[in-house]
């Protein structure tokens, strides 16, 4: 028995009391970061990263998604894709496009990006917030999200609770674009020490 361990639990301590008495009961527990494995009993568990597909992700790839949406070469594009969820943080990224804005007259943003199951009502919401902000483009679901992320100029992700990973940021790096994430989860472990020129790390919440 082979277990994927791909989640952070969260939801209680029992619910990761439940987590970790499942994984001592795997012959082998592959962690896609430290992160995940360090909240499990460390025996039996291997840490194997993701990585972005080449094939998909390059920077050779900008130029093709601005025009369709309106949106000029010369434009400074900040941009995040991901499930909409409770903790993606995309209300994070929303309060600092006024300060965005405001330093660098221009900025457009765009997010992309399906909602989660039952939260619909969260995902119009926001999209109704979007609507109200000068140039912000709620995209919902796209196809061509590596089209998407070669043009941007920033890539954030403003997750409030920590990632498990965080393959987008790699994808986003891999394309070519630097990346302002959260200080929390796998993104410490993409952005950090041994990368200090990859992007920066700010404080979940922190608009």
């Amino acid at each position: 028995h082979v277990w994927h361990a791909r989640e952070i639990v969260t939801q209680s301590p029992a619910a990761l009391r439940v987590e970790r008495a499942l994984a001592r009961r795997a012959a082998r527990v592959i962690a896609i970061s430290q992160a995940v494995a360090a909240q499990l009993d460390g025996a039996n568990v291997t840490v194997v990263t993701d990585e972005a597909d080449p094939a998909f992700f390059y920077p050779e790839r900008a130029g093709v998604f601005r025009q369709p949406c309106g949106l000029s070469d010369e434009v400074p594009l900040v941009g995040t894709v991901g499930r909409v969820d409770t903790w993606k943080g995309f209300e994070v990224l929303l309060d600092a496009v006024p300060a965005v804005q405001a330093s660098r007259p221009g900025t457009a943003f765009v997010i992309a990006g399906p909602a989660v199951a039952d939260k619909e009502d969260l995902a119009d919401r926001l999209a109704g917030r979007a609507a109200s902000l000068p140039d912000v483009h709620w995209l919902g679901l796209r196809t061509d999200v590596a089209d998407l992320l070669a043009d941007l100029d920033v890539f954030v992700l403003p997750s409030t609770e920590p990632e498990p990973f965080g393959l987008v940021v790699v994808e986003a790096l891999a394309s070519g674009v630097p990346v302002v994430a959260t200080a929390a989860g796998g993104p410490l472990e993409i952005i950090g020490p041994l990368d200090p020129d990859a992007g920066i790390l700010v404080p979940p919440g922190d608009a």
